[in-house]
């Protein structure tokens, strides 16, 4: 099981401190080779503080944050009999605390333990981006999840994605 490191408000000093140095979920796509808006090279001048990693904010980012807690309320009523804990905090991998997590949804349900990452997309999916895979299956690794998922608003209809 992964430790609990506390809860912090996205983008808060706080959460940015506790990132410092450590690899999550949203640069494991980078580090693979697979992320198509930043190397592996660049994520590792970023966690060594080499370069700054503020990212500038697009409208799609401005607006995935806005709508992500309607986007868990709908995957609530898509899936009423399942347990659901929305942004359940930072945690950290029990053997590497260098691994560091921020799931957006951690689920319990009949098929066991899961984690659920809340995406909006301008654009259609037919498949969920690799980067998008990598992020889930490290957020399953950290929590010893039986199960991943991709949820949310793509291309203008709601899209869910077993990982």
């Amino acid at each position: 099981m992964a430790k609990f490191l506390g809860r912090f408000e996205s983008n808060s000093p706080e959460w940015h401190e506790l990132r410092k140095g450590c690899l999550g979920g949203s640069q494991v796509g980078a580090v693979l080779g697979l992320n198509p808006w930043e190397s592996a090279v660049a994520t590792f001048y970023k966690l060594t503080g080499k370069i700054s990693s503020d990212i500038p904010v697009s409208r799609n980012m401005r607006l995935g944050s806005l709508l992500e807690e309607g986007l868990f309320k709908n995957f609530t009523v898509e899936h009423p009999d399942w347990e659901c804990e929305y942004q359940p905090g930072t945690f950290e991998h029990d053997d590497y605390p260098q691994f560091r997590s921020n799931p957006d949804i951690l689920v319990k349900n009949e098929n066991g333990r899961g984690v659920v990452d809340i995406k909006f997309s301008s654009d259609f999916w037919t498949d969920v981006p690799a980067h998008y895979v990598a992020q889930v299956r490290w957020y399953m690794w950290i929590h010893d999840c039986d199960w991943g998922m991709i949820a949310g608003l793509i291309g203008g209809r709601w899209q869910e994605f077993h990982i």
